[in-house]
């Protein structure tokens, strides 16, 4: 049984776009209530973390991309490209092959007192073994790349 998980914000819950994606074969999330006098959005942390890459993650990206192709999975689209739907705190991109399908929430709260809670969440479901043995092989990177950026999209200058 997978839990929906449900934000409040003085007194209001918070159902997510990503939420109605479960269940699913994986799940995770980072989340951080932060206080700022200038308030994030949404497309900014998108973009931090999908659009601009640090170099070394750019380089990882391109050796994943070449080991999966003769695979038959798809790498290399632009994040931007794999949104499938977005609000003003929300925004979801989407990717399906043959093999797994996930979604990736950037999620933003509008600010509240100058607070805001911010999360990137990832929803998995695999479509056959190859798409399980993939995501086994990347799992640990997904976990610390997420992680980094994540801390990096969120940080005050």
């Amino acid at each position: 049984m997978v839990k929906v998980r449900k934000i409040y914000i003085k007194s209001k819950i918070v159902m997510k776009l990503i939420d109605k994606y479960k269940p699913s074969d994986y799940y995770d999330c980072e989340e951080k209530n932060i206080k700022r006098k200038e308030p994030l959005c949404t497309n900014y942390i998108f973009d931090q973390m999908f659009c601009h890459y640090p170099k070394p993650v750019a380089i990882l990206m391109k050796i994943r991309n070449a080991m999966v192709k003769p695979l038959g999975l798809k790498g290399g689209n632009s994040f931007r490209e794999l949104i499938s739907e977005s609000n003003a705190e929300e925004i979801v991109a989407y990717k399906n092959d043959r093999h797994l399908c996930f979604w990736v929430s950037v999620y933003c709260s509008l600010p509240i007192e100058n607070q805001q809670n911010i999360s990137i969440t990832t929803v998995v479901k695999f479509n056959n073994l190859l798409g399980k043995l993939y995501f086994a092989c990347i799992w640990v990177f997904h976990k610390i790349l997420v992680k980094k950026l994540f801390r990096e999209a969120i940080k005050e200058n």
